[in-house]
């Protein structure tokens, strides 16, 4: 770190490479052509290296062309990073927690119209499958498949949904075509939260007894691409 130089000497580098000569870098610096020369003078000595061939016009050397690009986004950087700053100084946060499918084909696309309806607010995304704690500061909403009864938590029902299997044609071809729910849950696995209640209460001729689904891979159709 001891050999960065002020960004007033950066500055009138990364004019001076877009230009080539002092007289043009000097009119957009709104300073003096000596003033460019020494401010570029005094980084090729605290770098050791030469960074322009002087003579009627400037030229880059080899090291000037190297970091000239380095130098020129640091600057396209700081100058974005100081305008989002900007834009979100005086609008709230709010954090967001919910499942990766569910924002992605459902929350996202909702976006861009929450944020020209309410500009105040800055919206950030968590995703994750895992429970959070507001306690602990990691979301101001979570959004989640349940029934809402949360102790100490407000709770809004957005909609239901429809839970279905489906299948690949080769899957079918080689466990057959299941005839009824009993055999449908001896193919897939489903977690307790996703287990119908047609199932938990023992209808269709049959009886829960030790949860006896086979385990197997599960998707929500909201993670299938499509």
């Amino acid at each position: 770190m001891r050999d960065l130089p002020p960004t007033a000497t950066l500055r009138a580098f990364e004019v001076a490479t877009r230009h080539l000569t002092f007289t043009s870098a000097a009119q957009e610096l709104h300073v003096t052509q000596s003033a460019v020369s020494h401010q570029l003078k005094h980084l090729e000595a605290l770098w050791g290296v030469q960074l322009f061939e002087r003579g009627k016009a400037l030229r880059l050397t080899a090291a000037g062309a190297a970091l000239a690009p380095i130098v020129r986004e640091f600057f396209i950087s700081l100058e974005a990073t100081l305008g989002d700053l900007r834009e979100q100084k005086d609008r709230v946060r709010l954090s967001v927690s919910t499942t990766y499918s569910f924002a992605l084909k459902w929350l996202l696309p909702r976006l861009p119209r929450l944020s020209r309806q309410h500009p105040e607010l800055l919206v950030s995304l968590d995703t994750t499958d895992k429970i959070i704690h507001f306690s602990h500061g990691q979301a101001d909403v979570a959004i989640r498949l349940g029934k809402g009864n949360y102790p100490g938590l407000h709770s809004e029902f957005l909609f239901g949904e429809q839970v279905f299997p489906v299948a690949s044609p080769e899957l079918l071809r080689r466990v057959g075509t299941p005839q009824s729910p009993a055999e449908l849950c001896c193919i897939f696995h489903c977690s307790r939260a996703m287990v119908p209640n047609w199932y938990r209460n023992g209808r269709y001729g049959f009886k829960p007894s030790g949860w006896p689904i086979c385990r197997s891979r599960r998707a929500s159709d909201l993670a299938i691409p499509t």
